[in-house]
């Protein structure tokens, strides 16, 4: 099986996204019906391939593995037996959400403290560690150039994965730098008209994406037809609902019916994208136009999030506002990985619908609105963010590189070029951004590759020791530098992440926790505790109001192992009597009028002798208050607390 995380890149390789082979969602849940569909799919597989790894987060690598267990049935093996094949490069950008698998802020020891959602971000990353088979691909197949403009960006992108340009580098960089002088290229030449341009920024790509779908009117000379999205007030989330605790709670007016009014439809049209996640109210097009697929529709027919095409017709309607709406765009694919044969269509055309997608959208007053948008999902490609172009060959790219965020972005949109020819800059780029070296965590990953890279190889050729035989990363490469020894540096390893006798490469010795399901999540179906803000208990922690009573298992149990009333209760305290049991005398309250707790317990000897004080429970009685007590019973105060007038009878008592 082949999977990849996004629908263009699952394209390439003729395979699927795991979200939709494994029934993965962001909300948690799952049907009966679609666990049935996961283990149909992946009933005889034993190999699951899955590619663009550095776009995978440790939370990703726990729901991976859980799915397939549950698909398997096979809930002591990680991923549920089946044997898995990673592929990828960590010099690209990290996970859009979640913390990266080489992430210094998720470790492999699961403490008592975390959440759900920690253990399983924890259990995630110990999962990533037990793969200790590591085959590093040395030849660059996307620029084949032999040039020596090409070995040139080559070499620069080599540097730029380790954050360590040079000054040829930076060179021969600045020479792609789009500019009216004689040696510079041009962004007029007719190769890169309509060529779409990385950008890092949201923002921007709109703006492009809004000015080139005018300059493409023009210059063909056609008019843009505006289709209009149909929304109405979105109905409440039951997985909302079940949340007891959310950031913000979005709650729409009460509404007489679904539809909006004339004046909040028009308002909605006119949001930015970023207003309303990025659903288009109004989309403007024209025939030939280029656009982007933004919906996994079809997979086998490349109708894929991210795949590129141009108009090719539409059908549209009157909406109930009077304004025009798309019912279906048809698109003619570019450069499909397969042609795309449809009944009644030319090759490579397919035909893209209205979805109802429920969307978040802030008004120009800051009101925040949920409503359903049904728009046809596509945008124009005149532009494109740096995730967005991740797995790509461009012949021809244009970048904008002024805000890219660091180096692995500079790395992904100027990795995509085929030649140096095709490659051209816009406005510059910082310098300090690919210049200095990577951060720790990241190198740290990198040399961790390196090394069992070599030990692989060593396997391979059968001059590995028998006695190195570490099941887990970090105990691996320990034993492997136990036996070599800590000056021992690999030689073809890039100077950028070569350590040394006087900066050694150092492997911390930790337990990494072992695969399982944390407390709470369920075996056959959705995860019972849907809330992740809830604590849980880690496997094998112990809780810190756990007392040696075996008993005493509730929240709030006193050492006398037994319930006593909340603070706000009278309540009539007695001196032990000889047959060594508590007794809480049944009164009324004042306010309420009813009774409250009687109780009787047998108490231990070992407390017949202590001062009786107010007892403490984290939540109803301070610490202080109660080591106050206990000072005024071990130092014999008794006549001075009963003779004082501001003590409570009841409290004169304990004491």
């Amino acid at each position: 099986m082949i999977l990849a995380p996004t629908g263009s890149a699952a394209a390439l390789l003729n395979g699927s996204t795991y979200h939709s082979a494994l029934g993965i969602n962001d909300r948690g849940s799952q049907s009966v019906k679609s666990l049935v569909q996961v283990c149909s799919r992946i009933e005889g597989v034993d190999y699951i391939f899955l590619d663009e790894v550095s776009m995978l987060s440790c939370h990703d690598i726990f729901k991976i593995s859980s799915q397939l267990a549950k698909g398997t049935n096979e809930f002591e093996e990680p991923f549920g037996g089946i044997n898995m094949i990673f592929a990828g490069d960590f010099a690209q950008l990290p996970p859009v959400k979640g913390a990266a698998l080489y992430s210094g802020h998720v470790g492999t020891e699961l403490q008592s403290r975390m959440n759900t959602k920690r253990q399983e971000e924890t259990i995630g990353k110990a999962l990533w560690h037990q793969i200790t088979t590591v085959i590093i691909l040395q030849e660059n197949i996307r620029q084949k150039g032999q040039s020596p403009e090409d070995t040139k960006l080559r070499t620069a992108l080599g540097n730029m994965r380790y954050k360590a340009c040079t000054e040829d580098d930076l060179e021969f960089l600045r020479t792609r730098i789009a500019g009216k002088q004689p040696d510079k290229p041009k962004l007029a030449q007719k190769c890169f008209c309509n060529v779409s341009i990385i950008t890092a920024w949201n923002a921007h790509k709109d703006q492009i994406n809004k000015v080139g779908s005018e300059r493409f009117a023009k210059e063909t000379g056609q008019t843009l037809t505006t289709f209009y999205s149909k929304d109405q007030w979105a109905e409440d989330d039951e997985h909302n609902k079940q949340k007891r605790w959310k950031k913000r709670s979005i709650k729409n007016p009460r509404q007489k019916s679904n539809s909006l009014s004339s004046a909040l439809q028009r308002a909605l049209w006119e949001l930015p994208r970023g207003s309303t996640e990025h659903i288009l109210g109004k989309l403007s097009i024209c025939m030939g136009m280029p656009v982007m697929l933004c919906q996994n529709d079809a997979t086998e027919c490349c109708i894929t999030k991210g795949a590129e095409g141009t108009v090719a017709g539409w059908q549209s309607s009157i909406g109930s506002h009077g304004k025009l709406m798309l019912d279906t765009l048809f698109v003619k694919l570019s450069n499909p990985p397969k042609t795309v044969e449809i009944d009644g269509l030319p090759p490579n055309v397919v035909p893209i619908t209205r979805h109802s997608t429920r969307t978040t959208c802030k008004l120009w007053n800051d009101e925040v609105l949920t409503v359903s948008g049904n728009q046809v999902l596509v945008l124009p490609n005149f532009s494109i963010t740096d995730y967005a172009a991740q797995g790509r060959t461009r012949p021809n790219n244009v970048v904008e590189l002024n805000n890219c965020r660091n180096h692995q972005s500079y790395y992904t949109c100027l990795s995509r070029s085929a030649t140096a020819e095709g490659t051209i800059i816009l406005q510059g780029f910082d310098t300090t951004k690919i210049t200095g070296g990577a951060h720790g965590t990241l190198r740290q990953e990198f040399c961790e590759l390196e090394i069992l890279n070599e030990i692989c190889k060593m396997r391979y050729d059968g001059v590995f020791p028998m006695h190195i035989d570490g099941h887990r990363c970090n105990i691996l490469l320990h034993q492997f530098l136990l036996w070599k020894g800590t000056s021992y540096v690999l030689q073809q390893v890039h100077s950028a992440i070569r350590w040394s006798v006087s900066n050694p490469f150092v492997v911390k010795e930790v337990n990494d926790t072992k695969w399982h399901l944390p407390k709470g999540f369920s075996k056959n179906g959705s995860n019972k505790n849907t809330d992740h803000t809830t604590f849980t208990t880690a496997k094998g922690s112990i809780p810190l109001n756990q007392t040696n009573n075996p008993a005493n298992d509730k929240k709030h149990k006193s050492d006398l192992d037994c319930e006593f009333p909340s603070k706000k209760q009278k309540v009539s305290h007695n001196i032990f009597n000889k047959s060594n049991k508590c007794k809480f005398t049944e009164i009324e309250s004042s306010s309420s009028k009813k009774k409250k707790l009687v109780s009787g317990i047998q108490q231990n000897d070992r407390y017949l002798d202590e001062p009786q004080g107010l007892l403490w429970d984290s939540e109803n009685y301070s610490c202080l208050m109660t080591l106050c007590f206990q000072l005024y019973g071990t130092f014999g105060l008794k006549t001075l607390v009963s003779g004082h007038e501001d003590f409570p009878e009841c409290q004169k008592r304990d004491i």
